[in-house]
């Protein structure tokens, strides 16, 4: 199994951060990174088609373009199962001792019925010792989300799904 990691470009209108009015004036911002489970153990012409048919399947799902925010794809590329992306590699180098949160990519899985879901969040890290969320601390705390209707539908904390409480 593999993993299809999709980098996002975010661009903001400057222009119109009271209300649009006509005109732009785009800024660079970082972008969201996106994770994809993948079989990709064919090796040959069929792993560049399943690449291919998904980023172009998830791409109205994760992409933005209006008067206010543009976010398109910037790259891509494949990782192993255990590998991580390059932002988690440098999260964990910059603080080998979890320390401070570790903010992770997006998840996007697909069901059965065809319906895509992201997966959101982050590890808590250890500053949070002591505090009420203490018995989340190496844990993943975040949110679930269906792609199709835009409804956040749960929380999770670690591997426990929690109801949504005082909104997201």
């Amino acid at each position: 199994m593999s993993k299809l990691i999709i980098e996002m470009q975010n661009e903001e209108n400057y222009d119109a951060h009271n209300s649009f009015n006509g005109s732009y004036r785009w800024k660079y911002k970082f972008g969201l990174t996106y994770s994809i489970n993948v079989d990709l153990d064919y090796g040959d012409e069929r792993d560049a088609h399943i690449i291919s048919d998904l980023i172009e399947e998830v791409t109205p799902l994760i992409t933005v373009n209006d008067n206010y925010m543009r976010s398109y794809i910037a790259t891509w590329y494949v990782l192993g199962d255990n590998e991580d992306t390059r932002n988690v590699k440098g999260q964990k180098e910059q603080d080998p001792n979890g320390v401070g949160t570790l903010y992770l990519p997006i998840e996007l899985k697909k069901n059965s019925k065809g319906v895509w879901f992201q997966k959101r969040g982050h590890v808590v890290g250890s500053w949070q010792e002591g505090t009420e969320w203490s018995h989340l601390v190496g844990k993943f705390f975040g949110w679930v989300d269906n792609l199709t209707t835009g409804e956040c539908l749960f929380r999770l904390e670690g591997d426990e799904r929690k109801p949504l409480e005082g909104g997201v």
